[in-house]
């Protein structure tokens, strides 16, 4: 369904009308609160192109003007270095003072839609979108680049034109923090609340120092939505959703969604984690253990992975519950194995050393109950090797009493 501008889109924002000489709007495709997004073609070169504009309550303000124009320069350069970003091409400022960007124009969805929609996505799925989103989030964090509002509003879902399977994009870099760009105006000032505030970290809605780490728990927020169905700290009042935040745990996701493997709780503990410390440091660890959780092999295939992944699955999410060992041998390494509950891999090892103690316990007692008591002297000593050709007066079975004095030749020899 094609959006309808509204008054704040412009006065001047209708089909037909040509922007910076060179782009004519085709239709209204989508409206935000900071502005709104028509797709138009380029006149001469024929291509399609998304033309974002900013509201024209907003236009002259200078902190929306400054963080429309930031997004505008690290979307380029970010765009460039990672696929999964969307790339702008172009910038400016319309006759009457609206300002502009243009970008790639995608075809799909965003994931805030296909949520509302069908409320839970596959675990397999969910990885598959966080691999992508992580791989975006690698390169602005390279860049010293932290995007600040990570939510489902800000991923769009489309087909990739490689191959045709799902492409995912991060969008709005608008309240990004370029930490390597010490000349940048940020206009934000300490201590003020920038981002979405169901999916900010507790340093983040607590108005402490953002870092990297802070992206890393917002996507472990997004994870957690896509996978369980409902936002880990659920919703209301600012102050109300700040304490939740900072204070307290989300449900356990099993509890909630019993399907989900045993591990998915151990790696939402670790990526909700309060402190940044103890959560995952850099966004491959978190996309990774999350594809091992769900069982995705490196390749992309589903339903194994290999025994070195299985230990680095139980050593990173292990941090979180005191450490888990693992009982992969190495005539294991390198096999396909269906994934491994770290717990139950645990209880494994103490099976197998209790039913070994067991084993030598009854061993040792059934040795000492077929332990030969001394023998009569008839009787030959037991022993391993095959019994020995003796003479039959030796080996003749006693029939009466009279066949006793054969016990003194024994003891002769």
């Amino acid at each position: 369904m094609t959006a309808q501008p509204t008054a704040e889109s412009g006065p001047n924002l209708r089909p037909g009308v040509v922007v910076a000489d060179k782009y004519r709007l085709l239709e209204a495709a989508g409206e935000g609160a900071m502005g709104t997004v028509w797709k138009a073609e380029h006149t001469t070169l024929g291509h399609t192109v998304a033309i974002k504009f900013l509201h024209g309550s907003v236009a002259n303000a200078a902190e929306p003007r400054a963080r429309f124009e930031r997004e505008a320069k690290l979307a380029a350069r970010l765009g460039e270095a990672s696929r999964h970003i969307t790339r702008v091409s172009d910038h400016g400022v319309t006759p009457d003072g609206t300002p502009f960007l243009v970008m790639e124009f995608l075809q799909g969805e965003g994931l805030e839609v296909r949520l509302k929609r069908e409320r839970r996505l596959p675990i397999a799925l969910v990885a598959k979108i966080t691999s992508q989103l992580s791989r975006a989030l690698h390169v602005a964090h390279a860049a010293g680049v932290i995007h600040r509002d990570l939510k489902p509003a800000n991923v769009f879902l489309c087909e990739s034109q490689d191959d045709g399977g799902l492409a995912v994009k991060l969008l709005d870099f608008g309240v990004a923090k370029a930490t390597l760009e010490h000349d940048e105006n940020q206009s934000t000032r300490a201590g003020a609340l920038i981002g979405t505030p169901n999916y900010m970290s507790p340093e983040q809605i607590s108005g402490g120092t953002v870092d990297a780490r802070s992206d890393l728990w917002a996507l472990a927020a997004i994870v957690y939505r896509m996978a369980v169905g409902k936002a880990p700290f659920g919703s209301g009042a600012l102050s109300e959703l700040a304490m939740r935040i900072v204070a307290t745990e989300p449900p356990v996701p099993t509890t909630l969604a019993p399907d989900l493997p045993h591990e998915f709780d151990l790696w939402v503990k670790k990526g909700l984690a309060k402190k940044p410390e103890d959560r995952f440091q850099n966004a491959r660890d978190l996309s990774d253990s999350l594809s091992m959780v769900a069982g995705i092999s490196a390749s992309g295939s589903t339903g194994a992975y290999s025994a070195a992944a299985a230990e680095r699955l139980a050593l990173q999410l292990g941090d979180s519950v005191g450490g888990l060992q693992h009982t992969l041998g190495d005539s294991q390494a390198g096999t396909a194995m269906a994934p491994v509950r770290p717990r139950n891999r645990a209880a494994l090892v103490v099976a197998i050393v209790a039913v070994g103690v067991a084993a030598g316990v009854g061993a040792f007692f059934v040795t000492r109950a077929r332990a030969p008591e001394p023998a009569p002297a008839a009787a030959p000593a037991p022993s391993p090797a095959p019994p020995p050709v003796v003479s039959p007066t030796v080996t003749a079975r006693p029939r009466s009493p009279r066949r006793r004095p054969i016990r003194p030749r024994c003891r002769r020899r």
